[in-house]
Order: structure tokens, then C-alpha cells, then sequence
């Protein structure tokens, strides 16, 4: 969270304290004495390769003098360190100006009591051209921590209320099987559960079928003329 502490100039506060008033508001305060006010919650962007930030803040100030004639507030404070000036929204006479430059500033590397000087804008809002190129008060950015909000503290005594009419379920008797295999130092091996389920034994394949090789042909046997009988001469004499 950023604050930035700064101030219309100190030279128009005694005149307006006693013919009117500052009024912080929606979170701006002024220090003691009629001193500095400060803005808080502020927010914005931050440019790396310019170094640049532009941030906007919470809080108000009403400003109001009777003798002077006037009656403003002031909102949607501003701080644009590129362009080294602060803006406000200004409210008068139920219009409102937005974005309105009303000081230029000195911006220093550190961004504390930085040199603050009016604008002729703020001199017309304020009703008095001898206010243009007044000093106002120094202006300074500064980076507060937000704090962490710490724990409650609990009451070990007291335990939390359970309904009787919804009984906890009883674990299962059944014990559930462990996803991890554990090594044993047995030396008989003993079967352990898997979430996956038990392991089968793998299958074998057949073995392979034996093909007989194709028969050879062979060449047709030759076939034999059955022996013929012949009758010899003497014989067929004989029969006669």
C-alpha cells in the first residue's frame, strides 16, 4: 500500500482556517497543527524501462471559506511520477472537473519531500491568481506493508459438535489390497495383493506344427510281358 503526504500550500492555510475549513474525507487525514494530509490506499502501475508510477488514491478533502467565497472538494488524488504532477477531481458548485493538474512536482529518486508548486488551474479552483507558482508542502510516497491478519485462536478444550443422528462409517473389515508390492526377507515367496488384482500365469504359445515334405513322384515301373510257352517240335510229334 502506498500514502502520499502533501497539501495545498502552507501560506493559504491560516487564512482559510480562520474564515473556513480543510475537511479530510473517506480515509485522508491532516496532521496536527494544521499540518500536512495524507492519502492512503494507493494503487497504480509501475513502468520498468521508464521507472515511471502512476498511482491513484483513496480519500478527499473538502475545502470551504466564507469569506473567500468558495466551497470544493477534491477526489481521485493522483500521482504520476513520468509526468511529475499531482490531479485531483474537483467538485464546485455541483459540477465536477476531472483530472484537474494541480501541482507540479520536483520527483526525486527516493520520492520523499519532493518540491510541490501550484499550477494556474489550482490557482482558478482556489479562487486566487497569486497562487499560481506558490510552493505548497513537500510531497512523499511511501510503501507501507499490509499486515497479515493472524489466525483465531482455537479451542483444543471444546471439540466440534457432531450429530449424533449421522453415525461415522466403521472402516471395512475387509483390509484393502496395497497398490505397491512390499519385499520380503522370507525366502519362501509370498503371494502379495495388487490393486490391479492377482497375477496369471503366462500363457504359452504351441508349439510349432511339423509340415511332412511333399512326396517325391516316381517314374512308372516298367511293366513285364508274362513269359510265353513254347512247344517244342519233338512234342507236338509225339502227338500225332
Amino acid at each position: 500500500m502506498n500514502t502520499a503526504a502533501g497539501g495545498p500550500p502552507p501560506a493559504t492555510r491560516p487564512a482559510l482556517s480562520t474564515a473556513g475549513s480543510f475537511t479530510p474525507t473517506d480515509g485522508a487525514t491532516q496532521a496536527d497543527g494544521n499540518g500536512a494530509f495524507t492519502f492512503t490506499d494507493g494503487t497504480g502501475t509501475y513502468d520498468s524501462d521508464s521507472h515511471a508510477v502512476k498511482l491513484g488514491f483513496a480519500g478527499g478533502l473538502r475545502m470551504a471559506s466564507a469569506r473567500h467565497g468558495f466551497e470544493l472538494t477534491l477526489s481521485d488524488v493522483r500521482f504520476d511520477s513520468g509526468a511529475g504532477e499531482i490531479t485531483a477531481d474537483v467538485t464546485s458548485g455541483g459540477t465536477t472537473r476531472n483530472d484537474v493538474p494541480l501541482a507540479d512536482v520536483t520527483v526525486t529518486r527516493g520520492m520523499a519531500s519532493m518540491t510541490t508548486t501550484l499550477t494556474q488551474e489550482a490557482a482558478t479552483v482556489l479562487g486566487r491568481p497569486g497562487y499560481a507558482g506558490a510552493e505548497g508542502d513537500p510531497l512523499s510516497v511511501v510503501r507501507t506493508a499490509t499486515p497479515s491478519p493472524s489466525p483465531s485462536p482455537s479451542d483444543p478444550a471444546s471439540p466440534s459438535p457432531s450429530s449424533p443422528s449421522s453415525p461415522s462409517p466403521s472402516p471395512s473389515p475387509s483390509p484393502s489390497p496395497s497398490p505397491t508390492p512390499t519385499s520380503s526377507s522370507s525366502s519362501t515367496p509370498s503371494p502379495s495383493a495388487s490393486a490391479s488384482g492377482p497375477a496369471c500365469p503366462p500363457r504359452l504359445s504351441p508349439p510349432p506344427r511339423l509340415r511332412r515334405p511333399p512326396r517325391r513322384s516316381r517314374p512308372p515301373r516298367p511293366r513285364r510281358a508274362p513269359p510265353r510257352r513254347v512247344r517244342s517240335p519233338t512234342a507236338r510229334s509225339a502227338g500225332v
